[in-house]
Parts: structure tokens; C-alpha cells; sequence
């Protein structure tokens, strides 16, 4: 119920504050179908939110997945990945920044978080609307995972890979081919 009120909320602030409690229901709470509708109705609102406000939210996550714990992040890449393809075009380049910087992180888990966001991002990707240099990083760094050299981290690239972007059910043959 509330969900709805604030898709239909005038009030930008308070569907600000709605968002930002479900981020912290994200990241905090103890039960995990709280974790994930909160999830979901975050990528719902987030659409309604300024650029900065978007942006904060972004950010909040981004820290959340430096943080490397496991219980506050293990839920943030699949959410993470949908919101980006909302963010505008200079969003998006900070964050892909940001993406390289935890992928560089010495923490397995940080460098894990980061590739299995960037392996949804590429499978919720419009067609249309992104540049092919940004495609390309985004590819490169799913692809470089695959040799890092921590064993953990190279396993899950081929994973994500594997099972998130050849085993997707929502990228046609087409994109599949297009990205690879």
C-alpha cells in the first residue's frame, strides 16, 4: 500500500525518505524477503527521484558493496545492476569508475560484489541508449575477472559469465551475441 502512495506521492521529499528506508531495509534487515522487496520496490521508486537524490541512493549502495560483509551485501548486485540502467549518462560514468576502483579492491568478497553487479547490468542493458565504449567496460571488467588473480574471483567471472549473461533467459541470442 505504501509502495503505491508513493508512486503516486506529489511530495518528492517523502518518496526520498521512503527510498532511503528502503535502502537501509536493504542493507540492514534480518529477514531475507524483507531484503528483497525492499529491493524491488527500490528499483520501482527510483525512477520518481531527482538526479541527486538518485545519485545518493547510488552511492549509499556503492558503499555498502565496499564494505565487503557479506550479510549487508550479498543482496545489492541484483538490485544495483537495474538501477544503473535508469542513471543518467554522467551517473553512470562515476559509477563505473567507482565499479573499477572496487574491482581493484584487495578484499575478494569487494571485487566478487562488483563483477556479479556488473554481470546484471549487462543483462538488464537497454538496446538502445548506451554507448558501446561504456558496453566495453563493462564486458572488459566481467572478462578480466576471469584471469584475476585470486582464484575465488577469476571462479565467479566464469560464473557470472556462464549463468548470468550465456544462461540469461531475459538477453535474446542476438545480444548475446552482440556482447561477446
Amino acid at each position: 500500500i505504501l509502495q503505491k502512495e508513493m508512486l503516486e506521492e506529489p511530495d518528492l521529499l517523502k518518496v526520498y525518505q521512503y527510498s532511503s528506508h528502503l535502502l537501509h531495509m536493504l542493507q540492514f534487515s534480518t529477514r531475507v524477503t524483507n531484503k528483497l522487496q525492499a529491493g524491488e520496490n527500490l528499483v520501482r521508486i527510483m525512477p520518481r527521484l531527482s538526479e541527486s537524490q538518485r545519485y545518493a541512493i547510488v552511492l549509499e549502495l556503492v558503499r555498502a558493496l565496499s564494505m565487503g560483509q557479506y550479510s549487508v551485501s550479498k543482496y545489492i548486485p541484483q538490485f544495483m545492476g537495474r538501477i544503473y540502467v535508469i542513471l543518467s549518462d554522467e551517473e553512470r560514468h562515476s559509477l563505473l569508475e567507482q565499479f573499477h576502483d572496487l574491482y581493484g579492491s584487495p578484499s575478494a568478497s569487494v571485487s566478487i560484489l562488483t563483477l556479479e553487479t556488473v554481470s546484471v547490468i549487462l543483462q538488464h542493458l537497454p538496446e538502445n541508449g548506451i554507448s558501446d565504449a561504456e558496453r566495453h567496460t563493462l564486458e572488459g571488467m566481467l572478462f578480466s575477472g576471469t584471469v584475476h588473480y585470486n582464484e575465488e574471483v577469476a571462479r565467479e567471472a566464469f560464473y557470472f559469465l556462464g549463468e548470468g549473461l550465456f544462461g540469461s533467459k531475459s538477453l535474446g541470442l542476438e545480444q548475446k551475441k552482440e556482447y561477446f
